[in-house]
């Protein structure tokens, strides 16, 4: 433990699921944690409980919006003068076939996954370039590398984070690296809810589609992130590493 002690890594969407997993785990090994939410602030408070050591602190900001980015970013440059580790982990779905979806639908995915990721990059890269060294994790999908139906809004943005992550290593080499974990069936409540995954067909359903047998964690999802994070990666940047238990190879 202690491999990012000091170092100060936000997660945004870090309230929940994977993100508070995400959060916990840097905790653990040291690092300041900055919790971003957009509107769960109790959750938010709760995964601060959660988390060893600190001074650890929570900030509201809606990452679809420029304005509010930019005073997220204004309050870690005056909190903490620097920046580490950027994870850019906030995502909604708004799942509909294409004869279904609306505009507001597709906006609102494309907005949060994919604009949000690119103005988190762009307020953060400054705040490294201080330090001459940083690392952005982007979080996007097993999806976006091989499609599904009734998604077209959420496959195309994060496919479009894929992109986003190959372009942004690329121009803020060798200072900043810049990779992907594209995330398959992770064992959320929100995956829970949305695949009735109590009902344990449902579940064996699933997990026979998955080459290792099993869902994947929010802690093992975490560890794949802390490994893009430190040092044992250090020669790694523009990758796309998939964590689904090999349903995506």
């Amino acid at each position: 433990m202690g491999g990012f002690k000091d170092e100060v890594v936000l997660v945004t969407g870090g309230s929940r699921g994977v993100g508070r997993a995400i959060a916990r785990l840097f905790a653990q090994e040291g690092a300041r944690v900055i919790v971003n939410y957009k509107n769960g602030q109790t959750e938010a408070e709760e995964t601060l409980s959660l988390l060893d050591g600190g001074p650890h602190f929570a900030l509201q900001a809606d990452i679809s919006k420029a304005a509010e980015v930019r005073a997220m970013f204004h309050q870690i440059e005056k909190k903490c003068g620097r920046l580490g580790v950027l994870v850019n982990n906030a995502g909604v779905n708004r799942d509909a076939r294409l004869e279904s979806m609306t505009e507001t639908m597709w906006d609102e995915v494309v907005t949060t996954n994919l604009k949000g990721a690119f103005l988190c990059a762009q307020s953060a890269a400054p705040l490294m370039m201080k330090d001459k060294r940083g690392v952005m994790i982007n979080i996007a999908s097993e999806t976006a590398l091989t499609g599904r139906a009734g998604a077209c809004n959420y496959i195309a943005a994060k496919a479009g984070v894929v992109g986003l992550t190959k372009a942004l290593a690329r121009e803020l080499a060798p200072s900043i690296r810049v990779n992907c974990i594209a995330l398959g069936y992770t064992l959320t409540e929100e995956l829970i809810e949305r695949f009735n995954l109590d009902d344990a067909d449902n579940l064996r359903r699933i997990e026979k589609e998955i080459p290792l047998g099993k869902i994947a964690s929010p802690e093992e999802a975490a560890r794949a992130v802390l490994f893009l994070s430190n040092q044992a990666s250090s020669c790694v940047t523009g990758q796309v590493l998939a964590v689904g238990g090999g349903r995506w190879m």
